[in-house]
């Protein structure tokens, strides 16, 4: 088993994906993880935290157009 370390930032989007079952959008993930109104400036903000995640290994699927969703293996 690996051991990976998480950032608080990268927890809270994985709890955040975890308890919802259908597609996240990035400016709601934005909304809840920051605690701040999603700018366009924003955007690449919560690409690059799923690009970390996908990194160590979570499978984070993109949906075009509807958001991040957590799936199994």
């Amino acid at each position: 088993m690996k051991i990976c370390r998480l950032t608080r930032k990268e927890c809270a989007i994985l709890i955040l994906l975890q308890q919802c079952k259908a597609p996240i959008p990035a400016a709601e993930i934005y909304e809840r993880v920051w605690g701040e109104p999603y700018l366009c400036t924003d955007s690449n903000v919560v690409a690059v935290h799923i690009a970390r995640l996908r990194k160590k290994g979570y499978p984070i699927k993109t949906l075009w157009g509807r958001g991040y969703l957590l799936t199994e293996k």
